[in-house]
């Protein structure tokens, strides 16, 4: 059953994680998220790209224009002005694709002027057309086309959620290789060859080694953009490219050698895209379309483009997933949540170390990974475990039922059975098959009014626990449940080596606690057949006791059940106190409300026998009973509801005065004559000690 559940879980999680893999919106969060904590880090180099903005200021200075066009002629005085500032390339973000409306005069001093340039670059645009399964290129009109040093294409790809992430430099059209305009722009300015596809992407091979520019691609072709570490790109508007000569020194200076773009940046061609996303406020970032194109340059020239280092789907990465599924699958919760947070803070380390080096590892992508890989092994066994509890308790209603009649049919019988009490042979054939099977190798060890104690071996956490499960006869009587869930939670929220460790709780089908094994003996059982202890011993382990009862104090509870048979004596003479089913927690609602008086009538305090309000000194008072037993091998005398005074007792064997003063204090009758808690207690324990 436990290699079933875990091959399916282990199954749903490989195929879980093998589809989110390599999906867009993984990497897209991890690279958002570092560009977010890098953009206000600008290279301080100064940029080879110049944009020169064409605005609704600057459109509305020319009379001659219709809603999207302008003079034609403005465009050629640009050019001629830009090569005499000694630009090395000037692309136009604007498509020409149609002639200017009635003035074919403007269209052909435009030719003229890109012809005598010869390095404008025009743009050509891919669309799509509808129910079509090839696109279209629009192309600027042949006079143009004809004229210009090279074209290409201006299209900008975007991911689902409408943020530009990525650049296609290279596509096919129609059976031909096109490059995106921004790739044109540097074989011109540069004079390189054409982009030799490699491997891992596009190399433009220059005259000089070292001119060769490597652009990393993915397998889709798209290059990651790096949108920060970009030096501040200069704007011009193109009204002063036509102003008077006196300001042709500083263009001079400013323009020489560099790649000129000329785009709209007017919002009423609401050509605006998003670069960058908050997740968690949808806050975006918008800029206008050649903005992006100068980006696109800067990336190739300054070699900024982020190279995808996440490892590609395949065999090696199947085989990983399988084996980091099957170590959450058999690793207990905490560890395997553990381990999953410590791969996880690795891999954004890493990809931090790598950002820098312009390499993005797809951090948030691993670590949704790995939370899939451990939670659906966790989420199957949980299923599975509460169709089991279901079908469990369903059983269990039923035997209930059977085992009642058994009782019912022998106490009938006068075979000596009481009623509400399970048989021995019930007890290990009938309770254990309700136990979780992580426990393994249960032996009975005793059992009481209540329920059932075993031995067993934890698998998940390999230990040795005591299970204490409560008797399904009373499992439908709610007090008999909340009192015993109460020890073990309150256990639980303990931790004292003089406590026992609770490791598991669970209310259905059966309610039981399992907690670690203590392997010692019940002080009881030292104080057979009236046996008495050393004094030095009896004192010692009194002493042990208080000092975990301080402890309890401390944490703002009562035990009240304090007797031989809740302390269990180690091999060392350390102790441990066991049995918190009668804890009292001013943060727990009281279970005894109905006046009914609970715990131990040889040992119990006289405000706990009348049904008072107990406290720390309660205990106190119990625990002195128990030091009397230890050290004469009974307890006083009890008259009511309160003990006799144990001073006869214990002169009678030869107890020291020290320490008989100390226990007639502890069984007095008013709370405020005794130690008031365990520490105090403790205390007094030494104080006599060092009296004798």
């Amino acid at each position: 059953m436990l290699f079933r559940h875990t091959f399916w879980g282990v199954l749903l999680g490989v195929c879980l994680s093998w589809q989110l893999w390599g999906r867009w919106m993984p990497l897209a969060i991890t690279r958002d998220l570092f560009l977010w904590g890098t953009m206000g880090q600008s290279s301080a180099r100064e940029s080879d790209v110049v944009f020169v903005t064409v605005g609704d200021e600057d459109l509305s200075r020319f009379a001659a224009r219709e809603a999207l066009f302008v003079d034609r002629r403005v465009y050629a005085r640009v050019i001629d002005r830009l090569v005499t500032h000694g630009v090395s390339a000037i692309v136009f973000d604007l498509l020409f694709d149609h002639p200017t409306p009635l003035e074919a005069s403007a269209d052909q001093v435009l030719a003229q002027s890109i012809e005598r340039s010869r390095r404008v670059v025009l743009a050509r645009c891919l669309v799509k057309n509808p129910g079509a399964s090839v696109s279209s290129l629009l192309e600027p009109i042949p006079l143009f086309a004809s004229k210009a040093a090279s074209m290409g294409y201006v299209n900008v790809n975007a991911d689902p959620d409408g943020i530009i992430r990525t650049v296609k430099l290279s596509a096919s059209h129609r059976g031909k290789l096109i490059h995106h305009i921004a790739l044109e722009a540097i074989i011109q300015a540069r004079k390189t060859n054409p982009p030799r596809v490699v491997e891992e992407g596009l190399v433009l091979e220059g005259s000089r080694s070292e001119e060769s520019l490597f652009i990393p691609t993915g397998s889709d072709g798209r290059s990651i953009v790096n949108f920060s570490s970009i030096p501040d790109i200069p704007r011009v508007p193109i009204r002063e490219l036509l102003e008077p000569k006196d300001r042709a020194g500083f263009h001079r200076a400013l323009f020489s050698g560099k790649i000129v773009i000329i785009g709209s940046v007017s919002p009423l061609l609401k050509d605006r895209h998003a670069y960058l996303k908050n997740w968690l406020t949808e806050e975006k970032r918008l800029e206008d379309g050649a903005w992006f194109i100068t980006v696109f340059l800067e990336n190739i020239l300054s070699r900024a483009f982020l190279k995808n280092i996440t490892p590609s789907p395949g065999f090696g990465l199947a085989l990983g997933f399988v084996l980091l599924a099957l170590v959450f699958a058999h690793r207990p919760t905490l560890q395997g949540a553990g381990i999953v947070v410590g791969l996880s803070i690795l891999s954004w380390l890493a990809a931090v170390v790598l950002y820098d080096q312009r390499m993005i590892l797809d951090a948030f992508g691993i670590t949704l990974s790995l939370g899939v890989l451990y939670t659906c092994p966790a989420v199957v066994r949980l299923t599975a475990e509460k169709v089991r509890l279901a079908r469990l308790t369903k059983e269990l209603s039923h035997e209930i039922v059977q085992v009642r009649r058994e009782l019912e049919r022998a106490s009938e019988g006068d075979k000596g059975q009481k009623l509400g009490q399970i048989p021995d042979y019930l007890d290990r054939t009938f309770v254990t098959r309700f136990l979780p099977s992580r426990y393994q190798d249960l032996t009975h060890l005793g059992q009481g009014g209540m329920g059932v104690v075993f031995k067993g071996y934890d698998q998940e956490l390999k230990i040795c626990v005591a299970i204490k499960v409560l008797s399904p006869l009373i499992q439908d009587n709610p007090n008999s449940v909340k009192r015993f869930l109460l020890e073990g939670r309150t256990l639980k929220r303990l931790t004292h080596p003089g406590l026992p460790k609770v490791v598991d709780i669970q209310q259905s089908p059966l309610s039981f606690f399992a907690m670690e094994y203590v392997d010692g003996i019940p002080l009881d059982m030292l104080l057979s057949d009236r046996a008495v202890l050393s004094l030095a011993r009896a004192l010692e382990i009194s002493r042990r006791v208080a000092l975990v009862l301080g402890y309890v104090h401390e944490k703002g509870m009562i035990h009240r059940d304090i007797k031989p048979s809740n302390i269990m004596v180690l091999a060392d003479d350390t102790v441990k106190l066991l049995d918190f089913g009668l804890v009292h927690d001013d943060d727990v609602t009281a279970i005894t409300q109905s006046g009914d008086v609970l715990g131990t009538l040889k040992y119990m305090p006289p405000e706990q026998f009348a049904g008072s309000k107990c406290t720390a000194a309660s205990d106190v008072y119990s625990l002195g009973v128990v030091i009397c037993q230890l050290l004469t091998g009974d307890v006083p005398a009890r008259q009511g509801y309160l003990h006799e005074s144990p001073v006869e007792l214990l002169r009678a064997h030869s107890v020291p005065p020290s320490v008989i003063e100390l226990l007639d204090k502890c069984l007095s009758l008013y709370p405020d004559w005794r130690p008031k808690d365990g520490i105090s207690l403790a205390a007094a324990i030494d104080e006599a000690k060092t009296r004798l």
